[in-house]
């Protein structure tokens, strides 16, 4: 099979969505402050899906991406410090080539973490302010009681995102 194109999954922790872009035929670039994520996901691929793995350890604040067909996020952006989010959501921006997706999320103002001043938290407004030069193909608010990946409970506030960049 042929690549689907060139990606770049943000934050890729434990590899879930890495290794569906590579099993579905994606050549993926996996970033991730944390370097052992890597030798975990290397562990389940094959050496075709190896051949059309990059890894990068770096965090976004230094973070400087190629161009791409597609930039994954899922749940890690709001791991930026807000200092620098303005700078890094630009650099994501410039990435994605034109036709190209952005998939991910954000989380909101009303999430039970929004108080950390580490992290980014966004309105609604300020989300769709992000994506005036996409097409919204999925736009998803959800404020929900759940678990964490530690599994402890929080209220959660999300944005999920899939959008076509049109510039």
């Amino acid at each position: 099979m042929d690549s689907l194109g060139y990606s770049i999954d943000l934050g890729c922790g434990a590899g879930m969505d890495t290794l569906e872009l590579l099993k579905n035929g994606w050549e993926v670039l996996a970033i991730d402050n944390n370097p052992h994520s890597f030798n975990k996901i290397k562990a389940k691929l094959n050496e075709k899906q190896l051949a059309k793995l990059e890894t990068k350890k770096e965090s976004f604040e230094e973070l400087e991406l190629p161009k791409a067909d597609l930039i994954n996020a899922s749940y890690s952006i709001p791991f930026c410090d807000p200092k620098f989010f303005d700078k890094f959501w630009s650099k994501i921006t410039e990435a994605i080539n034109r036709n190209g997706r952005f998939s991910g999320h954000f989380l909101g103002n009303n999430d039970e973490w929004a108080t950390r001043k580490n992290m980014t938290f966004l309105s609604k407004q300020e989300v769709l302010e992000l994506f005036k030069e996409f097409q919204l193909e999925v736009f998803e608010e959800r404020e929900i009681d759940k678990q964490t990946v530690l599994g402890t409970l929080k209220h959660w506030h999300i944005f999920k995102i899939v959008a076509k960049k049109c510039k």
